[in-house]
């Protein structure tokens, strides 16, 4: 959804980010709602107008951003794909394989050296 100008009150983005509660000590920084609002998070955008060059928000679209993100989430870890095709998909992260899917790799080609009789 849109931000409706007529019953939303615009904030610049560093003042949104200094309303967002901090986690670990950490604030969040101003250009991490840039981020979600050009790249998104979890395949969802947060919605931003640009007066000028200012890019400003709103605390509602803040709300609906975080609760899309928290949708998303839920659906991703309720979906039906089979395990091994969810670990097919992460064996790479980076170029380098996931710890858990190098250790899998160890473990399959010593049993293959073992049935060789090796």
């Amino acid at each position: 959804m849109a931000i409706d100008q007529n019953s939303e009150r615009l904030f610049s983005l560093a003042e949104i980010a200094r309303e967002i509660p901090s986690i670990n000590g950490r604030r969040c920084h101003p250009s991490t709602l840039w981020r979600w609002c050009t790249k998104g998070l979890g395949g969802v955008k947060m919605d931003y107008l640009l007066i000028g060059r200012r890019v400003v928000s709103s605390r509602e679209s803040t709300r609906r951003f975080f609760e899309a993100c928290t949708q998303a989430a839920r659906q991703r870890t309720t979906s039906t794909v089979p395990r091994s095709a969810t670990a097919a998909s992460a064996a790479r992260t980076h170029g380098r394989r996931a710890a858990g899917n190098r250790r899998l790799a160890i473990e399959q080609a010593d049993a293959a050296v073992r049935a060789r009789g090796g």
